[in-house]
């Protein structure tokens, strides 16, 4: 797994605020990325019509 955006996303934290998560639609799918604590990151991946918001509330209650 590439963490090199969210790195690089982390690095501007300080300027605009800590990433909550990242949402990729394509044709087929959708893709949410987010941090579970600084050292893990989640993949979700989803048909088009789903729920993101739901999806993404949902996943902030998960616990390493």
């Amino acid at each position: 797994m590439d963490l090199y955006p969210w790195k690089t996303r982390s690095t501007l934290a300080p300027k605009i605020g800590k990433g909550k998560y990242v949402l990729a639609e394509y044709e087929k799918i959708k893709r949410i990325t987010m941090s579970l604590g600084d050292e893990h990151l989640l993949y979700i991946t989803t048909e088009p019509e789903a729920d993101h918001l739901r999806i993404i509330e949902r996943a902030r209650t998960l616990k390493l």
